[in-house]
């Protein structure tokens, strides 16, 4: 599982989980600190936990029915947006990236500390859906630990019928030898 501890730097990419998470980052003339989060319009909720100097925990929530989820235009029409001005903020700026999983169940990917060095940016996170092959590569394990269980099952059926064919031959020579 790839997590976000430990980086303390501003990257184009992040792996987190099973995505890469996108982010570019432009200056901003007011010298403002503002930090988005873009997903697809229909995908499973993702936050940004924001502490910085002047906010604490804040929950940037984007995805399925969370956040503000500013619908964006033009190329990208599929995505919505939410986004959090920290004004001109000072110091660091800590981020922790977290998302839905099954059920709906919140799961913590780490955190990241960003340097003063981007303050005065707005720094976009693109957060898409787990990569394609995730749910399927869960649902090929599944099957090759069913192939794997059966298999064995087979086998134990298979020697369970070779030693009762053994018995009744075993059984045989006593009936013959009696007679």
């Amino acid at each position: 599982m790839a997590t976000v501890d430990g980086i303390e730097e501003l990257r184009h990419t992040y792996d987190v989980d099973c995505n890469t998470v996108v982010c570019n980052a432009v200056k901003l003339a007011n010298n403002h600190t503002v930090i988005a989060l873009v997903t697809q319009q229909d995908a499973w909720t993702k936050t940004l936990n924001v502490t910085s100097s002047c906010v604490f925990g804040y929950e940037l929530r984007c995805g399925d029915q969370d956040g503000d989820g500013e619908n964006m235009g033009g190329l990208n029409a599929n995505n919505k947006m939410n986004k959090l001005d920290l004004g001109e903020n000072e110091g660091p700026i800590s981020i922790q990236f977290v998302k839905a999983k099954t059920f709906g169940i919140d799961t913590d990917y780490g955190t990241m500390t960003l340097p003063e060095t981007v303050n005065g940016h707005l720094i976009v996170f693109f957060w898409p859906e787990d990569e394609p092959g995730d749910h399927w590569n869960h649902f090929v394990n599944i099957l090759e630990q069913g192939e794997k269980v059966t298999g064995l099952i087979a086998g134990i059926a298979e020697n369970v019928v070779k030693i009762g064919k053994a018995g009744k031959d075993f059984a045989g020579l006593f009936a013959e030898a009696a007679a």
